[in-house]
C-alpha cells in the first residue's frame, strides 16, 4: 500500500515540476538571448581566435537544442489532451518523453559550458563563475543580478 502511495505522489511532484518547466518554455518571451554570445564575449574578455571558436560552440549548441526542442513538440499537447479525449492515452509514456527531452537540453547545456571553459585560459576562467550564474538567471528567465556572484 505504501509503494502504490509513494508513486502517486511521486507522479503528482514530476507532473507539478514539468508543468512548471513546459510552462516556463512556452511562456517566456522568445528572442531576448540573440545577444547573449556577444555579451559573454565581451564578460570573458575573449580573444579574436576564441571568439571565433565560441562563436562556432554557439552555433552547434543552438542546433542542438533546436533538434531536441523539434523533437519534443507536441508532447505538451498530447499530453494534456488526455484531459478531454475519451480514448485513453498512457499519460505517463508522455510524461517520461518529455522528462527525457529536458533531461536532454540540460546536459546539453552543461556540456556547452565545460566546452566553453576548455577555451578559456586562467585569468578568464576566474570570471567563468559570474558568467555562469549570469547564463543560468537568463536561461530561467530570470533578470542577471548586480554586483559580483556570492563565494
Amino acid at each position: 500500500m505504501k509503494t502504490s502511495q509513494f508513486y502517486k505522489y511521486s507522479a503528482i511532484v514530476l507532473l507539478v515540476v514539468n508543468i512548471a518547466i513546459l510552462a516556463f518554455l512556452f511562456f517566456r518571451p522568445k528572442g531576448k538571448h540573440h545577444h547573449m554570445p556577444l555579451k559573454a564575449s565581451k564578460e570573458l574578455n575573449l580573444n579574436d581566435d576564441q571568439e571565433k571558436k565560441f562563436m562556432e560552440l554557439v552555433k552547434n549548441h543552438q542546433q542542438s537544442i533546436k533538434k531536441i526542442q523539434d523533437q519534443q513538440k507536441g508532447l505538451f499537447e498530447t499530453y494534456f489532451q488526455s484531459l478531454y479525449k475519451t480514448e485513453a492515452a498512457n499519460n505517463t509514456e508522455t510524461l517520461n518523453a518529455i522528462v527525457d527531452f529536458e533531461r536532454q537540453k540540460i546536459e546539453a547545456t552543461y556540456h556547452h559550458f565545460e566546452t566553453v571553459k576548455a577555451l578559456l585560459n586562467d585569468a578568464q576562467k576566474n570570471k567563468f563563475k559570474a558568467f555562469i550564474l549570469n547564463a543560468t538567471q537568463l536561461i530561467h528567465g530570470r533578470k542577471p543580478e548586480g554586483g559580483p556572484p556570492p563565494e
